[in-house]
């Protein structure tokens, strides 16, 4: 019991202060099963120790040290299911450890930007930036373009494929490096509002959605005055976010949304 419980001990505080590592969780939970049954064990093997311990032969009534032990028990128990401060403080204090520490990739790793080249080949060269919130994990993204009459032009991005995990999945960013995803063909389902715009609905990424930021790298055929929308689903959240397109007056436009959630920056730069 006491070596099992060293090592709960240790990878207990590695998961908290250092960013969730699948192996360190599978040793937590193995020996959090041994200890269980050693503790099992011990409980029935020395069952008479433990009766006096808990209550008084003479007396007859419960020992104080028991009455103590169950009351802090008791206390932590219904704070943290309360989330009474200072326990409801405990796990987010943990979050910002690790966001601060070594563990959890830093802000400023998310500036490199994936570049994807899209498949149009003739037109005006583009580059539209995404930048999403990193609480918003594997995204599914179609980008295309209507004309001034809001009709159907043609797509500058639609993923073949998406991604998904095993439902519970506490760590999406951990099974994404791991590669514990499963690959699904698009359903076009998924994004209701290009479904019913795209007259043309065949992909121009033989890939995923990437679920960091990028660049992509395009041609527009239409000129004049046109939008160019994008509409991306995260979770049970789908957005759409225009631009409205005028090459009269510059050549750097951003895209708007009502709720603007998933996508913190998002602009299209034509040359």
């Amino acid at each position: 019991m006491a070596l099992t419980f060293t090592s709960l001990s240790i990878t207990g505080l590695l998961l908290y202060l250092v960013r969730h590592n699948k192996t360190t969780t599978s040793i937590h939970v193995v020996f959090g099963l041994l200890f269980l049954a050693f503790a099992i064990f011990h409980i029935i093997n020395n069952w008479s120790s433990l009766a006096s311990y808990t209550k008084s032969k003479s007396a007859g009534s419960f020992q104080k040290e028991f009455i103590l032990s169950f009351a802090v028990v008791a206390i932590f128990l219904a704070g943290t299911w309360l989330n009474i401060p200072p326990f409801g403080e405990i796990e987010p204090l943990g979050d910002t450890i690790r966001s601060m520490g070594g563990g959890e990739r830093k802000r400023e790793a998310r500036v490199m930007f994936l570049e994807i080249e899209g498949k149009p080949k003739n037109g005006v060269e583009a580059s539209i930036i995404i930048q999403k919130d990193r609480k918003a994990t594997l995204p599914v993204m179609a980008i295309w373009v209507e004309d001034s009459t809001h009709t159907f032009v043609e797509n500058l991005f639609v993923p073949a494929k998406t991604m998904a995990v095993e439902k519970g999945e506490e760590d999406i960013q951990e099974a994404i490096r791991e590669g514990e995803v499963e690959v699904r063909e698009l359903d076009a389902s998924l994004l209701p509002t290009w479904k019913s715009k795209a007259k043309d609905q065949h992909t121009t990424y033989d890939e995923y959605t990437p679920d960091d930021d990028f660049i992509l790298k395009t041609k527009i055929s239409v000129t004049g005055v046109y939008s160019i929308f994008i509409e991306v689903k995260a979770g049970d959240t789908t957005e759409l976010y225009e631009a409205s397109i005028d090459l009269s007056k510059e050549k750097v436009f951003s895209f708007k949304s009502k709720e603007g959630s998933i996508l913190t920056r998002a602009i299209v730069e034509l040359r």
